[in-house]
């Protein structure tokens, strides 16, 4: 591997070949790259010296990977364009880009990786491409997304990659998708609508927790219900139990405003205070005999008796 910089004379032949290339195309010197002997089509750039008095950035085509903090707590960055050879943006390359409000994305991305855009605020919208296969842990927490559609194209979508995105109001998840992990969408305060994919087995720990869905849809091919997954959804009020169903987990829907459960027949371990405090919940259908219930499942269900 080679670590090269724009205006460094000394660098190989190889790396001068995408130095003149950006000089050609009117880059000025503040590029380093990092280019790979065995993989001669990788460059990725990994710094951008001048990007602290930027608002605009235009990056050399013959970049394909956007580097690990390459553009990170960059305060004035407002607008990006990748471009289309970029297939992978690495972790925390644009975290804490507080003015971000623009990125047009590379049409071959595919993996967005950890912490890739957290706390970019002002970001309210971004076109996700068709080719993309992953978002990783947190990849765009706390941003100021509105509304997300994913692509059918993406298989695997990481832990909090959306949690505390406190204006997104909609999510449209891939079809392909299925696992909703730990903290998906936790503390999305004003999301009121998302689709769940059949394919859906799992609904992991808070991934809905602190939302403002009004109605779930759970298909029958989920199993487990993670802990406190539609806690503090205090305006959930419809939710099916799936005929597959074998665990709740603790608080999975304490302080929602469910007024009705029908449990199917099969065998559940629903854990401790799973409906706690639902404060609406009058009728609750069930074959005690297929449950397993843990302490104070029920317990301040006021209407419940």
């Amino acid at each position: 591997m080679e670590s090269l910089k724009s205006n460094n004379i000394t660098c190989v032949q190889k790396c001068k070949n995408y130095l003149a290339k950006a000089a050609l195309l009117g880059f000025d010197s503040g590029f380093t790259f990092e280019y790979y002997d065995h993989d001669p089509n990788r460059v990725t750039l990994k710094r951008y010296d001048d990007i602290l008095s930027k608002e605009t950035v235009e990056i050399p085509e013959f970049v394909t990977v956007i580097g690990s903090y390459c553009f990170s707590d960059c305060t004035s960055l407002k607008e990006i364009k990748l471009p289309d050879n970029v297939t992978m943006i690495e972790k925390c390359a644009f975290e804490n880009c507080s003015s971000l409000e623009n990125i047009c994305l590379s049409e071959n991305l595919s993996w967005i990786c950890w912490n890739a855009f957290e706390n970019c605020r002002l970001l309210k919208s971004i076109k996700l491409p068709p080719n993309l296969k992953k978002i990783l842990k947190e990849a765009f927490a706390n941003t100021g997304l509105e509304k997300v559609e994913i692509p059918d194209s993406v298989d695997t979508i990481e832990a909090g990659a959306f949690k505390n995105c406190r204006k997104l109001k909609y999510a449209a998840l891939p079809s392909s998708l299925k696992l909703i992990d730990n903290h998906l969408f936790e503390n999305c305060v004003e999301l009121e609508e998302v689709n769940l994919p059949p394919k859906i087995s799992k609904i992991g720990t808070a991934a809905f927790y602190r939302t403002a869905i009004k109605k779930i849809e759970l298909s029958d091919n989920v199993r487990t219900i993670g802990g406190s997954a539609f806690s503090d959804c205090y305006k959930l009020e419809e939710v099916n139990m799936p005929k597959k169903l074998g665990k709740i987990g603790p608080k999975a829907f304490a302080h929602c405003a469910v007024k009705e459960i029908s449990f199917p027949d099969n065998y559940i371990v629903i854990g401790n205070k799973a409906f706690y405090s639902c404060k609406e919940l009058a009728h609750v259908h069930m074959n005690s005999a297929s449950l397993s219930l843990g302490d104070g499942v029920f317990d301040f269900c006021d209407k419940f008796q």
